[in-house]
């Protein structure tokens, strides 16, 4: 075994003898730089090769902005290298929704498709449209999503008045700045929904809403069914257990 404790995220279902197919998920994001996404990285490859040990069938899988983390990890002088190549042969890939989304280099890796989901209404972080004001919007949103964002905020931010800035945002985005908080904020959920055992209370304080009635209420406009129906539909994978969400 690879020298560093194992802290266990949730189940702790590899038991030598008992063969179980088992997924790892891992979403934090390397590209914050903080010690709490480096350590949950380690926790899921560590966890990984504990059951590959254990003789049990367990997939690694690259979901949100953990989509970033293999190519991170393939450099030689990362910390977790040497951890990363011992359990390579168990990583089923990477999202491909969710590496467009977050902007993640996935060239040469495994890429898994996922299904397209109903009346999908999610968006990228588009840059095409050249205002520069409204990209610094878009971008310190996508950072402070969980807050409470209003319009006034991303006014602030952009030094614009509230009358210049929603003008243009609409001719930048085709959508209100009110619309577009909506939109990403279901997109972030889907993401959860797909990939977390998260309850429902906790995706709706990761994601901005402040009650979850709230969110239901945005999500199933915005996409044409529930929270629950689209975890159902299109959960990641099909595993006996969701180990960890890394």
């Amino acid at each position: 075994m690879i020298g560093h404790p194992v802290r266990r995220l949730q189940d702790t279902s590899c038991i030598i003898g008992v063969k179980m197919k088992n997924a790892i998920v891992i979403i934090s994001d390397p590209v914050t730089g903080t010690g709490e996404a480096a350590a949950r990285m380690f926790n899921g490859l560590a966890m990984a090769f504990d059951c590959k040990e254990a003789g049990d069938d367990v997939s690694i899988l690259f979901h949100g902005p953990g989509t970033h983390w293999p190519r991170h990890l393939e450099g030689n002088e990362h910390p977790a290298h040497q951890l990363y190549e011992s359990v390579k042969d168990r990583i089923s890939g990477v999202s491909e929704t969710c590496a467009a989304h977050f902007g993640a280099d996935v060239s040469g890796f495994k890429i898994i498709g996922e299904n397209v989901p109903p009346n999908p209404h999610g968006l990228e972080l588009s840059t095409a449209h050249g205002d520069a004001e409204i990209l610094r919007a878009q971008q310190w949103f996508e950072k402070n999503l969980r807050e409470n964002v209003s319009v006034e905020s991303l006014c602030q931010i952009t030094g614009l008045s509230e009358r210049t800035f929603s003008r243009r945002f609409l001719a930048a985005l085709g959508q209100s700045p009110s619309e577009y908080i909506q939109a990403q904020r279901v997109e972030s959920a889907k993401r959860f929904l797909e990939t977390t055992r998260n309850s429902f209370a906790e995706i709706t304080m990761a994601v901005g809403y402040a009650d979850t009635s709230s969110f239901h209420r945005c999500f199933r406009k915005i996409t044409g069914i529930s929270p629950g129906e689209y975890r159902r539909r299109f959960r990641v994978g099909v595993y006996k257990t969701i180990l960890a969400t890394c």
